[in-house]
């Protein structure tokens, strides 16, 4: 009876987080700081503890006793206590209840990736997901159990990382065409040739950073393999998009949650710049132009004006 009760104790804890790096396309089992309060309690916070399968979790969290009273009460009622479906009948009841709402903050302690938090009520029956997110970024290529996916927080690269050879940047600083200053907490859409869309977001001076894996070779792979170019000289198109609206922290919800923005090709703003070419081995830095001339220098920033209004 005391392995079951310790067993079911170990299943309640109100939140589980795996987070994955979405750069190198691995789980992050180490290196964060995982932090929980209650909306309306900042001052109580409580740090997240790592288990053996590199799960950040938190035993208990203040503000959860209806929680405990409940699940107490069932497993000292005869007819609930040993019943197959006991896990099952006690979470649909706790669907039915205001549960209460926490902040939830990650911090690289290295400075790999961006900081953030969001919000959610607890306690959560699985592996937590961040379902506010497009669906894409939540769907890792690698390691998902047969017939589903892993349930994930994604981690974004900060601009002050050290990139692995071999992989593909894409970065920028963006600067709103309003205000004239960092424009911190855009989302980032981009979709390299042949690929899925990849995400990212800007940090709080506006710089953000994208790590990739180079898209598939175009002429590789066919039978003449004299007439292949060399990998150096290989380049594709990526589309980009950018989403934004002046927020002033980075709550990871409300900035996958923005309004359509508009890059600008060049500092006269009139043309939207939806895609830009990289090249193998060289960094992608996306920059206004000071003209619409191909040849026309670049600016030292990415011009963005939220909502795809004109300035």
């Amino acid at each position: 009876m005391s392995a079951l009760t310790l067993e079911r104790l170990a299943l309640l804890s109100p939140l589980g987080l795996r987070f994955w790096d979405m750069g190198s396309n691995v789980q992050v089992d180490s290196g964060l700081l995982v932090s929980a309060w209650q909306v309306d309690r900042p001052d109580v916070v409580t740090e997240a503890g790592l288990n053996r399968a590199g799960i950040y979790y938190f035993p208990e969290l203040p503000g959860l006793r209806q929680v405990g009273q409940l699940l107490q009460a069932r497993r000292e009622d005869p007819d609930e206590g040993n019943r197959p479906d006991f896990w099952e009948r006690f979470w649909n009841e706790l669907d039915q209840q205001v549960l209460p709402e926490y902040s939830i903050a990650v911090k690289d302690l290295s400075g790999r990736f961006l900081p953030f938090f969001f919000q959610t009520r607890l306690p959560v029956r699985n592996i937590f997901e961040l379902d506010c997110l497009p669906s894409p970024v939540l769907s890792p290529p690698v390691l998902s159990p047969p017939g589903g996916s892993l349930q994930i927080v994604p981690l974004f690269s900060s601009p002050a990382r050290r990139v692995a050879g071999g992989m593909a940047v894409m970065r920028g600083s963006l600067v709103d065409t309003g205000t004239g200053q960092p424009a911190r907490y855009a989302w980032i859409e981009i979709r390299p040739e042949g690929m899925s869309s990849l995400y990212g977001f800007s940090d709080n001076n506006g710089q953000f950073l994208i790590i990739f894996d180079y898209p598939a070779p175009k002429d590789f792979g066919g039978d003449d393999m004299t007439a292949a170019l060399p990998l150096y000289q290989h380049t594709w198109t990526v589309e980009i998009r950018a989403f934004y609206r002046r927020l002033d922290s980075p709550d990871i919800c409300a900035m996958a949650g923005q309004n359509p923005a508009t890059l600008w090709t060049e500092q006269a703003q009139t043309n939207p710049l939806s895609q830009v070419t990289l090249r193998y081995g060289q960094e992608l830095v996306v920059r206004t132009r000071k003209d619409d001339s191909p040849t026309s220098a670049f600016l030292p920033v990415l011009l963005i004006s939220p909502e795809l209004s004109p300035p």
